[in-house]
């Protein structure tokens, strides 16, 4: 049976002044990079979609389509600086978990919403008919304690019973970041039965870094995808066995 997938975007518009690693700050830039990363992703995906905004800016009426079962808003930038804009985008995951809707999904789509995934489509198909439940899928490096979280897929129940669970600690003064959670969520879901997919590719992705200003890498070499590959290949026995 085809699994029911929701994209959520993130979005911070306004950042808080003094922010560490936050290059893009302007207002109306950030807010035309989110407007333009919607439109493409009502264009090119055929997916539900999330907004949750943690500045409080309302995307209501910047959005028309149907497609767009949740567009949500709320004050979290209130909190102190040093913790980081990944506690920021921690808030906005947990703000995702108040809507019942996601329980309606099989499968959740992170996706920082400043972030064109090109690839999103060829990402996402082998999480369509994925014979699984309790799963998550990132970007992940057991070794060096890390998880890329501009895109990762789960089940709702990994946000739910795993991911909201590491998020209060998400302290960047203390040097431990987003990717650091997430990372460790992984982890902690394997010893509770969850399965772990490598993506079959890497990120392919349009836009900018909010956090250096670098053009986000939109091209990958034979070598990196044979290896992605590799990987996926690999997690995906694990599953049978």
């Amino acid at each position: 049976m085809r699994k029911k997938i929701l994209l959520l975007l993130t979005s911070c518009v306004t950042p808080q002044r003094n922010m560490p690693c936050t290059v893009v700050s302007d207002t109306e830039v950030r807010k035309n990079e989110y407007l333009k990363s919607i439109n493409w992703y009502l264009q090119h995906t055929t997916y539900d979609l999330a907004v949750i905004d943690s500045s409080n800016f309302d995307f209501s009426p910047y959005i028309e389509n149907k497609r767009f079962v949740i567009v949500d808003s709320f004050i979290g930038n209130g909190f102190d600086v040093a913790l980081g804009k990944g506690y920021g985008e921690s808030l906005i995951i947990s703000r995702l978990l108040n809507h019942k809707t996601i329980d309606n999904y099989d499968v959740i789509i992170k996706v920082s919403g400043r972030h064109i995934i090109l690839n999103i489509n060829s990402l996402s198909y082998v999480y369509r008919y994925l014979p699984i439940s309790r799963f998550v899928s990132a970007i992940w490096s057991k070794k060096d304690d890390l998880a890329i979280s501009d895109c990762f897929f789960s089940s709702p129940s990994f946000l739910r019973e795993v991911f909201s669970l590491k998020l209060e600690m998400i302290n960047e003064s203390k040097h431990y970041y987003f990717e650091h959670a997430l990372s460790d969520s992984i982890k902690q879901a394997l010893l509770i039965g969850y399965r772990f997919i490598f993506p079959i590719q890497p990120l392919l992705q349009l836009g900018v870094s909010g956090s250096t200003g670098v053009k986000l890498e939109n091209k990958c070499s034979i070598k990196s995808r044979c290896a992605y590959i590799k990987n996926f290949i690999f997690s995906l026995l694990n599953l049978i066995r």
